[in-house]
């Protein structure tokens, strides 16, 4: 359903205020955090406000569901660091497992220390990420994300151009549609 200008703002004004009281709590908890402590925040997912006409949890495998932010404070995490190749959250196990250097871990993911520890090779990001949920599949990769849902047609958008993904290549880019399926078939 088609929201109207009322509807959005509303839903903006609620996130605004929930984002200034966890703001707010999370300078509480801080305040009184030792020095030697890790606080590690995330989200299982993003929250539309309005994007696609969707507002709150679900909404597709669109990035505005699944980019989703980590932040790291403690001992040993740097200030300031932003990670812009592909991730997922199998990562953040890995990345853990490697901060604390504990042995014998069962994580999958890649470790993220190796993009703010100047490891990682800037551009070169080969990796392709599978999203999966009851309506969807999807494939993301650096320049695109490839959405299939389970009624209807696939579509296609090119990123990090199209942020919000709002233009939908699938009919001029069929190619690309076809080697992304087969690439996702693959996977699943």
């Amino acid at each position: 359903p088609a929201l109207d200008d009322a509807t959005y703002l509303r839903a903006q004004a609620t996130l605004a205020a929930a984002v200034l009281q966890a703001d707010a709590l999370i300078g509480e908890i801080l305040d009184g955090l030792p020095d030697d402590v890790t606080l590690i925040l995330t989200s299982d997912q993003g929250y539309p406000l309005g994007e696609r006409g969707w507002i709150g949890p679900g909404g597709g495998l669109y990035d505005v569901r699944t980019h989703v932010p980590l932040i790291t404070l403690g001992p040993g995490w740097p200030s300031g660091w932003r990670v812009s190749a592909l991730t997922s959250s199998e990562d953040l196990a890995s990345t853990i497992a490697g901060h604390f250097l504990l042995p014998d871990s069962p994580a999958t993911g890649e470790p993220l220390q190796s993009h703010f520890l100047g490891l990682a090779q800037p551009g070169s990001d080969p990796r392709a990420l599978l999203l999966m949920a009851d309506e969807a599949r999807a494939l993301r990769t650096a320049r695109w994300l490839l959405h299939l849902p389970r009624e209807g047609k696939p579509e296609l958008y090119e990123k990090p151009a199209d942020r919000y993904d709002q233009n939908d290549l699938s009919g001029p880019r069929f190619e690309v549609v076809e080697e992304l399926t087969q690439a996702l078939n693959e996977l699943t």
